[in-house]
């Protein structure tokens, strides 16, 4: 579940935690989304590096910052800022000994954006189409039996018809395709490695390569085009033989 993060700045943040193998976390604007993913000691020696002169065991130090990040409310203090292709959050939080966190986030690629912002939206959207349908369906039905015990001449207003009109006008009749809110996208795997000191953790991105030999065929063809190349440049001298 998103959940806003209270900035300081005018711009609204909201972050996901999730919890599998490793930890996930999730920060987006609702127009571009950034993501870390650490490993359980990776976590822990990240928040021993943000609070040095804490002394609290690794047990209580683990589960208070696991608490930060699932329930970010409440907090002390946060600031987020963006840094070229990361983003720096900050936040403190009280336990009651105030406890900081630091950590710096990849840009994320469309495909995970997709996944993990736009489909639950549209999920949502779905999901409130359904439930208006329902309602309106309710609505009608109890006009047509108020209408039964309607006064002689009078007539029956159906204010409620010429309200909640924002979906068809920004959506039409058109529902979301079951086909797009099943729809699942391999994200391309970019290896995310975070180094700890005790003043700045660094971000470190790589990606694996590997280079693809050439075909035969075209290294006959560049061998060919140096060949007549090296004839050009480097012509034949001619032999003159003198009479003397």
């Amino acid at each position: 579940m998103w959940k806003k993060l209270y900035n300081k700045n005018s711009i609204s943040f909201f972050l996901k935690f999730e919890r599998e193998a490793d930890y996930f976390i999730y920060v987006t604007d609702y127009h571009q989304l950034w993501f870390l993913e650490l490993h359980e000691q990776d976590l822990i020696s990240l928040l021993q590096n943000c609070n040095l002169l804490l002394e609290v065991c690794t047990d209580e130090l683990l589960r208070n910052g696991v608490n930060m990040l699932a329930d970010p409310i409440n907090l002390k203090n946060i600031d987020i800022v963006e840094e070229e292709n990361l983003l720096k959050v900050s936040m403190t939080k009280s336990y009651p000994y105030p406890l900081k966190l630091v950590m710096k986030l990849t840009h994320g690629p469309n495909e995970m954006f997709f996944q993990h912002v736009t489909q639950p939206l549209l999920m949502t959207i779905q999901d409130l189409k359904r439930s208006e349908s329902e309602l309106r369906d309710l609505l009608i039905c109890k006009d047509k039996e108020i209408e039964e015990y309607k006064m002689e001449a009078g007539e029956v207003c159906l204010p409620h018809m010429e309200c909640h009109t924002m979906y068809n006008i920004n959506f039409g009749l058109t529902n979301v395709e079951t086909s797009l809110l099943e729809k699942r996208i391999n994200v391309k795997n970019v290896v995310v490695k975070q180094e700890f000191d005790q003043n700045h953790p660094k971000v470190k991105l790589e990606t694996e390569t590997q280079d693809k030999p050439l075909d035969q065929e075209v290294r006959n063809i560049k061998t060919e085009i140096k060949s007549d190349l090296t004839s050009i440049m480097n012509p034949m001298k001619k032999k003159i033989k003198l009479n003397i």
